[in-house]
């Protein structure tokens, strides 16, 4: 049977009525409008169709239908549209139309004036209060269209059937109508058919100015005014009902119809405007009788310009004269200009035609007031002149031009309270109450950044100095730590004192050893550095009493000896990072649907209709991605997919934006991550694919790590070929010398800020280079930058939008890092494991906020140690609710779900799904189906951290058999999985520890281990690639033994060159936390910890499940563990296999060991060897 027969025709799905509320008007191919009844669920549906004709005119229609989808899910992915636009249900195609279904309720404007009664609202607009109604819409579809146009749409077609309404006396109108709409800078031509059908419209304006005019049309129509005589003295339509306007009203419609060369016509600007006309009908405004009062007392320049404009006319010395010019100049008509956002300015413009004043506020008598305005300076208006960035309003009332500050002062006590205040036009309304849910989530986001900055100023550690001398060319400076409120904050939250933390720093773990320090003045965050003294560690030594006296090297000594603090130089990097999120933080206030994502993803979670096409693409994909993708398309605005190592998270990302640039080629998409190691990973695998299939884009990568280039997508390589190719243009060629040298000198100093070694932020921050980098950021159809980077939070600011924002690594980022990307854009994706590396001190950070006494005494203490740069964020009120329980406890729990948000997310999603079995539609999606591990090792690491439930996928199982590419000589397992096993150290009771904790924590055994096994390493046979190696552990101080041993062995040998490395560098060796996202061919890992102890003390860091599946997860042909399996026995000897249990893991890891030594594996011999280190030396020799 063919597609068309197995259609169900319109009326086999809805009942349908005889009378249209539009009909279909094929000439210009506009749909039907009609109301019907769903037929399966008896609901009110309200439907616009495209009849199909049975000709090629049909794929014409087709073209309109999907155009028209297309842009609804584009505007939808805003903040805040769902309220702002006529809602679809579903998208369908029938044996006789193509069908959109809009949401019951809401139906044209025109269609409700049709069939509304005489007591309609819309019918008595002479009512202030329904007209109050009225430009409240305004203000909706004003807000609406401004969605539009930052997204680069144009309606094109603005009418009351575009309008959509319940007719309620109350504000709800909805815009709709998208299938003219035109993505301005569109790439691609659209298809041919809908350039045909386009070619039959009558005529239509492809500018913001046309949607403007359109929408103010509508009103005025409604308002019984002529459109086209809006400028005349009487506006009216000449028959036909009107209502008699207040003036600021036939303004507002005068500036949007036919705007002056000053006006601004754009969402802002008019939502002020209506804001004015609200307050005057309202009867909240100032007193409609009264004057302006404006000081004029003519400055020496202020009288050469008026010389200039009088053309010699009114003579410098004249002050009468000046007056009456200045009298008779406003006399003509003024309005008045403000900087656009200003709320409280301090100044002000006066427009006339030939002049501009500016204003102060008069403060002659006291305090500023703007009830009187003072004239500070007087200028020609050039034609043409327009003021940029700035709100203007029209005067209307009279100005009183007073001479002195006396006749202010009776002028003022005239008109007592009842003067009118020049900055009337910016009174804004009052503030809604705040919603409880965005408080308690704004609070908690607040209560994150404020723990975090504490914590990071208990890092600035007070000292003292006692002592200076001269040793060559520098100081040395003699230092001692001090008691200060510093330790009773540190007591509080159970950490350690100042004196404790540089005897582990400078004397244990060395960590502060090959660091810069400033000795400095200031102790707390937002200081300046100004008279700080940079610092090297030299060594400790003891003091006259027994005390530790730290020397460090400088070339200068501090201003005093008391009162000082040491600090790490890249300090001022932090306090710009919270001050970045601080000021980004803002957007909770503006979008709820980012509060809902916080708190309840679910709860708004629709399905967009969209299928995706099963092509080749698709068929490569597993089934578990297969999956993924189908959910994360069809559903918005928020998906997480949950991805374990080596599923193959980077492919499913590119196949989804290699999709959507086929699908939309204007599209945009911000790809996000914490790390730039992450992010340059997606952007690889991304790049690779869209260049394999010949799909085309305009890539963008913001700078990377200290403004590195780390990739020929960086925008500051992009700007430069974009200026390049301008440059070369007959455009340019052909240019006065003025633009050319222009585009010269932006070339040039973007090539000196690529190539200069130093920062160069000054250059990259000049106003010619950050309005081109903001093109090409704004041009780009993938963005990829960190979501903290400096490019993030200018966008934000710019309120610019992406149609997804993609977050790759999730579960390592806290909610305060995710809020910025996460507002550029209402169609959110979130990629990550919440099973691996947790985000930066989260076991520190959520034992704080976990504990109300912690939390109250660190906000206790907020103000002395943060509160000059958390001072206007909300910290005063956090302190206040900090002395409520409650209160608190409500915003501690928000703050523990804030500070996790994917971890959070995906619990509470998978812990609901279980619930409802399939009834509910799911926020998230899992990757189950690896390809990176050997399975005997995947094994492994789904037994221990993923239930058993990871599975291995047909093509790797079919890979496992092959021998493997290198060898530990004859005597060395092949087996997937080998344990050396190092001797525990209380097999005897005498044996010496074989870890150390001065520095913390090494172990010098199995650095001795790894470097025999290292040099014994080879690589086998021909390979057509170089295997890649890992050297792995979990303590930084390990992998610095651990990276000499390695040195030592290329120095003797020369086989390790054969191997190539896990990372982008050379290097051989990592930690946890740098290898997370790679992976090796060969992984060595050393486990360091072996002792005495039992339980969570004797493990460290091994006890951290999220942390051991990182490291034992990056093998892909084998894993070889160094460490004692005793120990880990007897460490883990009170511990069970219930997954609360917090060694749970290691006692199903010992158990999984114990099985696959019983197992075979594909390339013949067991799946786990545990072998002796005596053995592996026996071997050696």
């Amino acid at each position: 049977m063919s597609r068309k027969n197995s259609l169900p025709a319109l009326e086999d799905l809805f009942q349908l009525p005889e009378d249209y509320l539009r009909g279909p008007q094929s000439q210009v191919l506009r749909p039907a409008l009609i109301e019907g009844v769903e037929r399966t669920t008896g609901q009110d549906r309200l439907l616009k169709y495209w009849p199909k004709t049975g000709t090629d005119a049909d794929n014409e229609l087709r073209e309109l239908w999907r155009h028209e989808r297309l842009q609804v899910d584009r505007v939808m992915s805003y903040p805040g549209s769902d309220d702002l636009f006529a809602g679809v249900v579903a998208m369908i195609e029938t044996l006789d139309a193509f069908c959109i279904v809009h949401e019951p309720g809401p139906m044209p404007l025109a269609g409700k004036l049709k069939t509304a009664s005489k007591r309609y609202w819309l019918r008595s607009l002479e009512i202030p209060a329904n007209r109050i109604v009225l430009w409240k819409n305004f203000v909706r579809l004003s807000k609406a269209l401004g969605i539009l146009h930052s997204r680069g749409l144009l309606h094109g077609r603005i009418d009351d059937y575009a309008v959509f309404t319940e007719g309620l006396a109350e504000p709800d109108f909805r815009l709709g109508g998208f299938e003219w709409s035109l993505v301005l800078g569109e790439p691609i031509p659209a298809e041919p058919s809908l350039q045909s059908a386009r070619g039959r419209l009558e005529s239509l304006t492809y500018s913001y100015a046309h949607d403007w005019r359109a929408l103010a049309s509508m009103f005025a129509k409604l308002l019984g005014v002529d459109p086209e005589g809006v400028r005349r003295q009487d506006p009216y339509v000449e028959e036909g009902d009107f209502v008699e306007l207040t003036e600021i009203e036939i303004e507002l419609l005068r500036t949007a119809i036919d705007p002056d060369r000053e006006d601004v016509v754009e969402s802002k600007a008019m939502t002020r405007r209506v804001a004015a006309i609200i307050r005057e009908l309202s009867g909240r405004n100032a007193p409609r009788t009264g004057n302006f009062l404006l000081l004029f007392r003519p400055s020496r320049k202020m009288a050469e310009a008026i010389y200039d404009i009088s053309e010699g006319a009114i003579d410098s010395a004249d002050l009468e004269a000046q007056r009456s010019f200045v009298v008779s100049d406003l006399a003509t008509g003024a309005r008045v200009a403000v900087p656009e956002g200003e709320d409280d300015p301090d100044h002000l413009f006066l427009l006339t035609d030939t002049t501009s004043y500016r204003l102060h506020p008069f403060s002659d008598l006291g305090a500023a007031t703007w009830q009187v305005a003072v004239i500070v300076s007087v200028m020609p208006r050039k034609a043409g002149f327009a003021m940029r960035d700035s709100e203007v309003f029209p005067i209307r009332h009279s100005i009183d031009v007073l001479s002195n500050k006396e006749a202010a002062g009776k002028a003022l006590a005239q008109v007592s309270g009842n003067a009118i205040e020049w900055t009337l036009p910016l009174v804004r309304e009052g503030a809604a109450e705040e919603d409880p849910e965005t408080k308690t989530l704004r609070l908690a986001v607040l209560l994150v950044q404020s723990v975090e900055a504490i914590l990071h100023t208990l890092e600035i550690l007070p000292v003292e100095a006692v002592g200076t001398r001269r040793e060559g060319g520098r100081f040395v400076i003699q230092i001692v730590p001090r008691e200060t409120d510093r330790d009773k904050i540190a007591t509080a939250i159970r950490g350690r004192k100042t004196v404790d933390v540089m005897e582990a720093m400078f004397d244990k773990d060395d960590q502060g050893v090959d660091v810069d320090w400033r000795i400095s003045t200031s102790g707390g965050l937002g200081g300046s550095g100004t008279g700080d003294v940079p610092a090297r560690f030299v060594t400790a030594v003891k003091g006259p009493s027994g005390e530790t006296v730290y020397e460090f090297s400088a070339f200068d000594v501090p201003q005093r000896e008391d009162a000082l603090f040491l600090r790490k130089s890249g300090d001022h990097g932090t306090e710009s990072l919270i001050k970045r999120r601080l000021r980004t933080s803002r957007v909770l206030e503006e979008q709820r649907d980012l509060v809902t994502m916080f708190t309840d993803p679910r709860r708004n979670l629709r399905a967009t209709g969209d299928t995706v096409e099963r092509d080749q693409f698709f068929n490569d994909l597993d089934f578990a991605k297969q999956a993924a993708l189908e959910a994360l398309w069809s559903t918005a605005p928020t998906h997480l997919v949950v991805g374990p190592p080596g599923v193959g998270k980077t492919k499913l990302v590119s196949e989804l934006l290699r999709r959507k640039l086929t699908t939309e080629p204007a599209i945009s998409i911000l790809v996000s991550a914490q790390s730039h190691q992450a992010l340059d990973h997606v952007l690889r695998s991304t790049s690779r694919l869209l260049s394999q299939t010949g799909t085309d884009a305009i890539i963008v990568r913001s700078p990377g790590p200290d403004g590195a280039i780390s990739t020929d997508d960086d925008i500051r390589l992009r700007a430069i070929g974009y200026l390049d190719s301008a440059a070369r243009s007959k455009l340019v060629s052909s240019a006065p010398e003025g633009l050319r040298s222009g585009i010269a000198e932006l070339q040039e100093a973007f090539k000196k800020d690529v190539s200069s070694k130093t920062s160069s932020t000054e250059r990259r921050e000049s106003e010619g280079m950050r309005a081109h980098t903001a093109l090409v950021l704004e041009s780009a159809n993938l963005v990829f930058s960190t979501s903290t980077s400096s490019d993030v939070e200018r966008l934000v600011d710019e309120g610019a939008q992406f149609d997804w924002t993609v977050i790759e690594e999730a579960a390592k980022a806290t909610g305060p890092d995710l809020l910025a990307p996460l507002a550029l854009s209402g169609r959110r994706l979130f990629i990550g494991d919440h099973n691996q590396l947790p985000p930066f001190d989260s076991e520190r950070i959520c034992s704080i906020l976990g504990n109300g006494s912690s939390v109250r005494a660190l906000i206790g203490s907020a103000d002395k140690t943060i509160g000059p740069l958390f001072y206007d964020s909300g910290l005063d009120e956090l302190i206040a609710l900090a002395q409520n329980d409650e209160e608190l406890t409500k915003i501690r729990k928000m703050a523990l779900r804030v500070f996790e948000p994917f971890r959070a997310l995906v619990v509470e999603d998978e812990s609901r799904r279980a619930v409802a079995a399939g009834a509910r539609r799911s926020a998230s999606s899992e990757l189950l189906i690896q390809h990176r591990m050997d399975p005997k090792i995947a094994h492994l690491i789904s037994a221990c951290f993923y239930r058993g439930r990871l599975e291995t996928s047909p093509r790797r199982k079919a890979k496992a058999s092959k021998p493997l590419p290198f060898s530990f000589g004859p005597d060395f397992p092949t087996s997937p999985l080998v344990f050396v096993d190092m001797p525990h150290v209380s097999r005897t009771g005498n044996a010496r520890p074989v870890e150390s904790d001065r520095p913390r924590w090494n172990n010098p055994t199995e650095v001795k281990m790894v470097a025999d096994l290292l040099e014994r390493l080879k690589v086998t046979g021909q390979v057509e690639e170089k295997p890649s190696l890992a050297v792995l552990a979990p303590y930084r101080s390990q992998l610095q033994r651990l990276n000499s041993a390695v040195d030592l062995v290329k120095l003797k040998h020369s086989s390790l060159s054969g191997f190539r490395s896990f990372n982008d560098d050379e290097n051989f060796c990592g930690t946890v936390d740098s290898s997370q996202g790679t992976e090796a061919d060969l992984v060595v890992v050393s486990l360091v910890r072996n002792n005495p102890q039992t339980g969570v003390p004797a493990l460290g860091f091994l006890r951290d499940s999220r942390r051991m599946n990182v490291l034992l997860s990056r093998a892909r042909l084998q894993l070889v563990i160094v460490g004692s399996l005793e120990f880990l026995r007897e460490a883990s000897r009170h511990a069970t296999d219930d997954q609360k249990d917090e060694l749970s893991f290691i006692v199903r890891f010992l158990k999984t060991v114990d099985q696959l030594a019983k197992q075979a594996c594909d390339r013949g011999g067991p799946a786990a060897t545990v072998i002796g280190a005596h053995e592996v030396r026996r071997g050696r020799r």
